[in-house]
């Protein structure tokens, strides 16, 4: 599903006076697919980009991060947001692979759509913070982070799975995921 389709069916449920956001999360039923025609290549790129980027640039670490998966609208008023598990890692690997069309149209083809289900699709957040002087603030991403560097972007991130607790209740994960861009303005600005 592309970014704007995402966009689209967010805009759509949020619309309501009451909207009611839940949170399906399910680390191997919602984990990024492994059963790619070309899986062996996948992995292999995997290891080696994350050794060589993380070679070259010793700030770069691997950490569990939110795999978004899927939402479900289930009425006007009701959207589950599937999520699961990736790295940091498997983002730079998967996303930044040289055949990543390749793989997005095998998933397209395999798994009614969805182009992401060999990808890491990991969940980032990010918040527009509009000053009382009518100002929107942005940020220029640091140099040596591994997408986008020196790049102009609002204040973001990632909500952190090691914020919660090993659990990963439902309810914790959708705190994460609300509370994380907070976070994220709060240290940026």
């Amino acid at each position: 599903m592309s970014c704007q389709k995402i966009l689209t069916k967010i805009a759509y449920v949020l619309a309501p006076e009451n909207p009611i956001i839940q949170i399906d999360f399910d680390k191997e039923k919602y984990g990024r697919n492994q059963n790619s025609q070309n899986q062996k290549e996948l992995e292999e790129f995997i290891e080696t980009n994350w050794s060589l980027k993380s070679g070259q640039n010793p700030k770069l670490y691997n950490a569990s991060k939110f795999r978004l998966h899927d939402f479900v609208i289930k009425s006007n008023s009701n959207l589950i947001i599937q999520v699961g598990l990736t790295s940091y890692k498997e983002l730079l690997g998967t996303h930044y692979h040289p055949k990543v069309q390749d793989f997005s149209q095998e998933s397209r083809e395999k798994f009614n759509q969805n182009e992401f289900a060999f990808m890491s699709n990991c969940m980032g957040v990010g918040a527009i913070a509009i000053t009382l002087d009518n100002y929107v603030i942005l940020q220029k991403r640091a140099a040596w982070t591994g997408e986008a560097p020196g790049k102009i972007d609002r204040p973001g991130g990632h909500p952190e799975p090691s914020n919660i607790s090993p659990n990963f209740t439902n309810e914790e994960v959708l705190e994460e995921i609300f509370k994380s861009p907070q976070e994220e303005l709060r240290k940026s600005v």
